[in-house]
C-alpha cells in the first residue's frame, strides 16, 4: 500500500530494464573483460617468475612476436624451472588467444545489434575506440532516458559526494556508485586528453565514414577537454582529480550524441 501511494504521488520512477539482446551483448562484453583480467594476471605471474630468476622486464612489454622471441632467448638451467617457465608461457599464450577470439566474436555479434550505429558514432570521440564505445552503450543502455547530463553523471558515480549539516557544506570525492564498468572506461578515455588537440591518423580513420556534424562535435570536445585538462594541471590539481573531472565532461558529450540518436531510423537527428 505504501508503494502504491508513492506511485500515485509520482515519487517512484521506473528503472531501465535491458531486453534480451542488450543483456546478451553486455554478458559477452563482461566475459571479454574477465578474459582480459585473466590474461593480465598470467602475464604478471610470468614476469614475477622472471624477476625472481634474475631476468627483470624493463619498460612496457607487449605480447607480440618480438617479445616472444625475447622470452625464447632466456635460458633457465634447472629442469623444474624450465618446466615452470614453459608452463607460464603456455598459460599466457592460451589466455591471450582466448581474448583475441572473444574480441573477434564481439565484432561480429555487434554488427547485428540495434545499438551498433550509436557505438560507431561514439568512436568519433578521442580516446573511445570500438571496445570502449560498445562497453559504454551496453552498460548504460538507452541514455535518452536521462533528462540531463548531470543525471547520467550521478548514475555512473562521477559526481562529488557531499556532507552537509545546517549552513555547513562540504564536498568529498566522487560517489563511485552506479556502474563501475562504464566509469572505468570513461576514466581510461579521459587520459587521452592530456595531450594537445589533434586528429590522429587512427582517429581520422574512425571518423571518415561519419557525418561532418559528428566530426565537428568531436573536435569541439577535444578543444574543450584538452584545455580543461591543461587548466586543472596548471592549478596544481592531482592527476586523478584532473582525469576524473575530464571524464565527467566527456560523459556530457556522450550524452549529447546519444540524445540525437534514433534507434528506429538508426541515425543522428
Amino acid at each position: 500500500m505504501a508503494l502504491a501511494r508513492m506511485a500515485r504521488a509520482g515519487l517512484i520512477h521506473s528503472i531501465h530494464v535491458p531486453n534480451a539482446d542488450d543483456e546478451a551483448v553486455r554478458d559477452l562484453i563482461r566475459c571479454r573483460e574477465d578474459a582480459m583480467l585473466d590474461c593480465r594476471q598470467a602475464r604478471q605471474r610470468l614476469k614475477l617468475f622472471l624477476l625472481r630468476n634474475g631476468h627483470p622486464c624493463s619498460g612496457r612489454q607487449a605480447w607480440n612476436e618480438a617479445y616472444k622471441r625475447h622470452l625464447a632467448d632466456i635460458h633457465v638451467f634447472e629442469p623444474a624451472k624450465k618446466l615452470t617457465f614453459q608452463h607460464y608461457i603456455n598459460i599466457v599464450t592460451e589466455r591471450y588467444e582466448r581474448l583475441q577470439h572473444l574480441e573477434q566474436e564481439l565484432q561480429i555479434i555487434a554488427q547485428d545489434w540495434s545499438w551498433y550505429p550509436l557505438v560507431q558514432y561514439l568512436t568519433v570521440l578521442r580516446g573511445i575506440r570500438f571496445l570502449s564505445a560498445i562497453t559504454l552503450v551496453a552498460e548504460l543502455g538507452d541514455m535518452r532516458r536521462f533528462a540531463n547530463p548531470r543525471s547520467l553523471m550521478n548514475f555512473v558515480g562521477l559526481t562529488p559526494s557531499e556532507y552537509s549539516s545546517g549552513n555547513r557544506q562540504k564536498q568529498g570525492g566522487i560517489t563511485k556508485c552506479g556502474n563501475t564498468h562504464a566509469r572505468r572506461i570513461l576514466i581510461e578515455a579521459a587520459w587521452a586528453y592530456r595531450f594537445a588537440p589533434k586528429v590522429s591518423r587512427e582517429l581520422q580513420i574512425r571518423q571518415q565514414d561519419q557525418s561532418l556534424n559528428l566530426q565537428q562535435r568531436s573536435w569541439e570536445a577535444q578543444l574543450r577537454l584538452c584545455r580543461r585538462f591543461a587548466q586543472l594541471k596548471h592549478r596544481g590539481k592531482e592527476h586523478n582529480k584532473v582525469v576524473t573531472a575530464v571524464a565527467r565532461e566527456l560523459l556530457d558529450y556522450i550524452w549529447d550524441i546519444a540524445q540525437r540518436f534514433d534507434p528506429q531510423s538508426q541515425h543522428i537527428g
